[in-house]
């Protein structure tokens, strides 16, 4: 109805005025509810398809390389059904990343707003949800008692319009201990079975995806969201926090000490993720010094407070306002995800944390006292491949029987040091690590004198 009196002229989508007299004018109070109902969907969807097009973030710093890919990816020219799947910690910028890609695509394929969608998964927690969503999004009016999973693949797989779904935070439907999660992984290998050139998905989630029928699929796409390099994470950290043009040159120049070194430490520190240092940047651009932050964030216990994100009132100079309410702090949602692991696994992390830099299996089966064949096929790389918490790094000694390499990321490590400080448990844990950690560091230097000299790995 409101289509075909928006054809004939009689309303804007955004403006419903008129239609509201005449339904006054007739005494129908329960259709106009049903307007002003229609109105406030209508603001809603508007503000998402602003995320997806048409507005850029001047914070959004490198991430090239992935980009250019995904678009590669999602423009090939075949009659499959394309899913990208964008994965990597809390606060990295997954969703930026996202949306960045889905405006350029969306620009390059001149998709209005019925083709671009962005569906929001936090806290849903069943495929039956998701996919009353989905068809709610595309137009259909469904309730749960109504859904069936023919009918969202028949609607999907039939779609005759160019159409980009972002379907974003799927943390909750893929954590590894969701119930939904292979129903998850099973509907969306069955989608991609099917043939429509037309519709492209966009899943954006903290959790990698190790299912064999969907990583050997070529319609289907994984790419990790790794943190920024050194300089870019520089960049980002020097835009940010600049001060606003309102304020006195006396003022700008007040807050602006920030030279290379304290730029460099504070990037380290942050471990190059971009929601944290678009914090310290907020920090920085209200007057507190590089040096007073860098010891706040030396803290573990502390350091929280440095990285919450930005008061409200520079929301507005600091991002699109698409930062979603239900991450604004990073540590603490990196806390639940380690809360969210096993105790033994939760254990086994906290352990991990002892190691500065990178390290290896066999430096992690002195720490853990077990052998490293167990260490290897079961904590690290279900740490690494389930659950995101470590990274596996290449081997730099390049031999063919050597140790398997492993680094975790500074957010991660400062979050298992937080549960040290709050539970006496995970604080004898690592103590018993570090004991462990300090005997093996100390029998590798014990040699003779006619021994050739141990060859450091870097960080180490």
């Amino acid at each position: 109805m409101f289509a075909a009196l928006q054809e004939a002229g009689m309303i804007d989508m955004d403006n419903t005025s008129y239609l509201k007299k005449l339904l006054a004018d007739v005494g129908a109070d329960a259709s106009i509810e049903d307007v002003e109902r229609y109105e406030k969907d209508y603001q809603e969807y508007v503000s998402k398809i602003k995320l997806l097009r048409g507005q850029h973030d001047p914070y959004f710093m490198g991430r090239e390389k992935e980009i250019n890919v995904a678009l590669k990816f999602l423009g090939k020219d075949d009659d499959k059904i394309k899913c990208l799947y964008i994965h990597g910690m809390t606060g990295l910028g997954k969703t930026k990343l996202a949306q960045q890609i889905s405006a350029y695509y969306g620009t390059e394929y001149g998709l209005d707003a019925t083709g671009m969608r962005m569906v929001r998964l936090h806290k849903v927690t069943s495929t039956l949800e998701m996919g009353v969503i989905i068809l709610r999004e595309l137009g259909m009016r469904i309730s749960l008692n109504e859904y069936d999973e023919d009918i969202l693949f028949e609607t999907l797989c039939t779609r005759k319009q160019r159409t980009l779904l972002l379907m974003d935070n799927a943390d909750d439907l893929l954590c590894p201990t969701s119930q939904a999660a292979d129903n998850f992984k099973n509907q969306l290998s069955a989608l991609l079975d099917c043939k429509n050139k037309w519709l492209k998905l966009i899943v954006t989630c903290r959790f990698p995806i190790d299912f064999v029928h969907l990583t050997q699929k070529d319609s289907f796409l994984p790419i990790s969201v790794q943190p920024l390099d050194e300089l870019d994470s520089i960049k980002l950290l020097r835009k940010a926090s600049r001060p606003p043009d309102h304020v006195s040159p006396l003022e700008r120049i007040a807050k602006r000490y920030l030279d290379d070194q304290y730029a460099k430490e504070l990037a380290v520190v942050c471990g190059n993720c971009p929601k944290m240092l678009r914090a310290v940047a907020s920090r920085l651009r209200n007057g507190i010094k590089p040096s007073r932050l860098l010891e706040t964030l030396s803290h573990p216990d502390k350091a929280h407070v440095a990285l919450r994100t930005p008061p409200e009132e520079d929301e507005g100079y600091f991002s699109m306002g698409d930062d979603s309410n239900y991450e604004k702090d990073v540590l603490p949602k990196m806390g639940e995800m380690i809360n969210d692991l096993s105790q033994e696994l939760r254990e086994v992390l906290i352990r991990l944390s002892v190691f500065p830099s990178t390290f290896s299996d066999r430096d992690v089966a002195h720490v853990l006292d077990r052998s490293e064949a167990d260490v290897a096929d079961y904590y690290l790389d279900d740490l690494k491949n389930r659950w995101g918490m470590l990274e596996g790094e290449p081997d730099y000694f390049e031999q063919e029987q050597g140790p398997k390499w492993y680094s975790m990321h500074a957010l991660v490590r400062t979050s298992c040091l937080r549960e040290c400080y709050g539970d006496q448990n995970s604080k004898n844990i690592f103590h018993d690590a570090l004991q462990r950690f300090s005997t093996a560091c100390r029998t590798s230097w014990t040699r003779s004198p006619d021994s050739p000299a141990p060859t450091l790995r870097r960080g180490f």
